[in-house]
Order: C-alpha cells, then sequence, then structure tokens
C-alpha cells in the first residue's frame, strides 16, 4: 500500500514526486491515464506547438534548463526536459502509465484513501494516506455544441489530438476556434489546404511574438555559470508579475499592453474593414493574452484564406453553417480549448460521509471541511 498517490504525470505530477523524494519520503505512487508522461506536452503535437512562457522561466526553480534553444521553447523540447527531470530523480520507477484512476473514496475508519483504477482492462485498488491531484486543466479537449456534428461526412479532430494521418493538401480545412492553439498551427501547416476558413467567435488580444534562438555561447554560460540562468529567469519573473497590478488594482494601467496590441495589428493588417473584425471589444487581460508574429500575416497571405465571423448554427454532412451560408469543408479542426472546470468537478472523489467532490454536490465541494481534517502524514523517514 503506497503512503501517497498522484493522479498525474505531468508538470505537477512529476514536480510532486520529485519534491516528495527530496523530503525523504519515496512510498509513493504516480497514476498516469496514458503510455508515457508530459501532460499537456505529451498530448498537444500540433504544428508550430509552443510554450507562450519565456522558456528561462518555464522550468522547475530546483532544475533550471540551460540548453533551451529558443526564447520560447517548442513542445518537444518542454518534453523532453520533462522526461530528463524524471529520469535524473529515478521516477519512472514510480508511475504506472495506461492507469485510469475511476474513483477516489476517504475510509475515515481506516483513515486512508481507497483509489479505484482500471489498467488494461484489469481492475486494480489502491490504499493511501494522501491523494494529491495533479491531473491539470488541460487534459479534456471541450467540443462544441452544434447541431449535426455527428453527421459531418469529412475528417474532424481536436488540435489536442492532432491527426497527422490527415493531409491537408488540397482540402477544404474548416478551424472552429481562434486561440492558442489555432494561432499557433493554422500559420505553420506544411500542407496548403484547397480553401481554409476559420471560425472566430471572440478576437483575441495578440502581442508580437518575440522568439529568438538563444546563442550557444550563452547556452555555455549558463550551464558554467548557473547563477546567470537564474538571474535571467529571476527579471523575467518580475516583469511579468508586474502586471498583475493591472490586473487586480487598476484596470488603466493595462492601456500601455493595449496599445501595443492595437499597434500590431495596424502594422499587421492593412485592410480596416479585416482590422475591425480582429479587434477585441473587451479589456485586454480579461482574457489570455496570445502572442504572435505571423498569424495575422497568415490570415491574409494566400486568397483561399478567410476568417468567418458568423454565429456557427450548425453542421452539415458537406461542411459547417454559419448564419445561413454553409462553407464546404474536408476536415474540420475543432481548436476549441479544454474543458477546465470539469477537469476538476469531474473527478469521482467522496470524502466523509460520502460527500461527493462533483458539482451539485454542495457538502463536497472545497472551501468548507465538516468535522475532523484526516491526520497529517508521519514525519520523512530518508530510504536509502
Amino acid at each position: 500500500m503506497p503512503g501517497i498517490v498522484i493522479v498525474g504525470a505531468g508538470f505537477g505530477g512529476i514536480g510532486m514526486g520529485i519534491a516528495l523524494k527530496k523530503a525523504g519520503y519515496h512510498d509513493f505512487v504516480i497514476l498516469d491515464k496514458a503510455r508515457d508522461l508530459g501532460g499537456t506536452w505529451r498530448d498537444n503535437q500540433y504544428p508550430g506547438c509552443a510554450c507562450d512562457v519565456p522558456s528561462p522561466l518555464y522550468s522547475y526553480s530546483f532544475e533550471l534548463n540551460p540548453d533551451w534553444s529558443h526564447l520560447f521553447a517548442p513542445q518537444q523540447e518542454i518534453w523532453d526536459y520533462l522526461r530528463n527531470c524524471a529520469r535524473k530523480y529515478h521516477l519512472d520507477e514510480h508511475v504506472r502509465y495506461g492507469t485510469v484512476v475511476e474513483r477516489m473514496d476517504w475510509d475515515d475508519r481506516a483513515r486512508r484513501w481507497n483509489v479505484e483504477t482500471v489498467r488494461d482492462g484489469q481492475l486494480e485498488s489502491f490504499h493511501a494516506r494522501a491523494v494529491v491531484s495533479a491531473a491539470g486543466a488541460l487534459h479534456l479537449p471541450s467540443y462544441p455544441d452544434i447541431p449535426g456534428a455527428g453527421r459531418f461526412g469529412g475528417t474532424a479532430f481536436h488540435s489536442a489530438r492532432w491527426d497527422r494521418s490527415c493531409d491537408l493538401t488540397g482540402r477544404r480545412v474548416a478551424v472552429i476556434g481562434t486561440g492558442a492553439s489555432a494561432i499557433q498551427s493554422c500559420p505553420r501547416w506544411r500542407s496548403r489546404p484547397r480553401t481554409s476558413r476559420w471560425f472566430q467567435r471572440t478576437p483575441p488580444w495578440i502581442h508580437p511574438r518575440p522568439d529568438v534562438e538563444i546563442p550557444g555561447p550563452m547556452r555555455a554560460a549558463f550551464r558554467r555559470i548557473p547563477l546567470t540562468a537564474r538571474a535571467l529567469r529571476d527579471v523575467i519573473y518580475l516583469a511579468m508579475e508586474a502586471r498583475a497590478v493591472g490586473f487586480t488594482i487598476n484596470p488603466k494601467l493595462m492601456a500601455p499592453l493595449e496599445a501595443l496590441g492595437r499597434r500590431h495589428l495596424k502594422s499587421q493588417v492593412t485592410d480596416p474593414a479585416l482590422r475591425a473584425r480582429l479587434t477585441p471589444g473587451y479589456t485586454i487581460g480579461c482574457k489570455r493574452i496570445l502572442l504572435s508574429s505571423d498569424y495575422y500575416p497568415a490570415l491574409q497571405r494566400q486568397p483561399n484564406v478567410s476568417l468567418v465571423t458568423d454565429d456557427i448554427t450548425g453542421i452539415t454532412e458537406h461542411g459547417v453553417v454559419a448564419e445561413a451560408e454553409e462553407h464546404a469543408a474536408d476536415v474540420i479542426i475543432y481548436a476549441t480549448g479544454f474543458k477546465v472546470i470539469e477537469s476538476v468537478t469531474s473527478l469521482n472523489v467522496a470524502g466523509r460521509d460520502g460527500r461527493n467532490a462533483r458539482a451539485g454536490d454542495p457538502g463536497g465541494l472545497p472551501g468548507r471541511h465538516r468535522g475532523r481534517l484526516p491526520e497529517p502524514l508521519p514525519a520523512p523517514r530518508p530510504q536509502h
């Protein structure tokens, strides 16, 4: 019986496993439904997938990576970094892949969690003193509820489940959604579709992406003098955190960021009518600020690419209907994000007296805990 069960082998789960080992706990298991670790950086492999946080900041604070190739690391490098961390701290022996957690129940009498899982079609149970949910918020793809979606006769997939076998060359492609994955992937398609329709519900605020290659000598300096990598990370952190003042105290302080977004849009989109359709109507920061220097040009680069801002009213066997017009499509790509709330509320977790943490059970929602809390874990005992 492991003392601790960790659900998820992404950044959170791997980081928790490393922290436990550093604290002297070795009696734990990490459960992941996939066949490899990595979480969102394993699942998202669409063209152009990369981080929108500067690379020096996108790492564990205790395990800085001096070898990022670019200021904004691509997906493969981030995935490799995480796997290298797991290898360095010998976490492979703790991870059970292909294990789907079905439910977690707290047994007040036994003072333990009962975790029921399915692995290769077989039921398994774990009993632990503590459970850590590190499943993350970006693992349940969100598909919009569009009438007729099931009738579509072509190929359809979510950006987080990119179909590498699907060749877009010469095909009519409809992209639903213009969020982070769309603005990264659409300009980076290796094949040229016959037509491409990008369906936008709300235009995002987009800033230029100042991505540059990190020179070899600079990476060598980071390896040779780790304090330089630490200093750069701290500077980037403070600069990004300064934006929180505008988010939380005075929205007027966001004016420079909004001005940057407007200048970027104006410099890249010369058509006033198109620019108006791409201009957000909400205060910058209310939604995620996206980074791209090639999305706007890609939208105007080819005559077969067009932006559709009419509301989608349905999907037929042959395409996407927006208002009264049907846009023929052979391929539909859903770039519609993730079920962030459901990633928490879908967990089948029952606490004392069977109170469930799912939405709709007020007794089980976080915030108030009736009765005694579970006893803390004993002090760590280093194992050799």
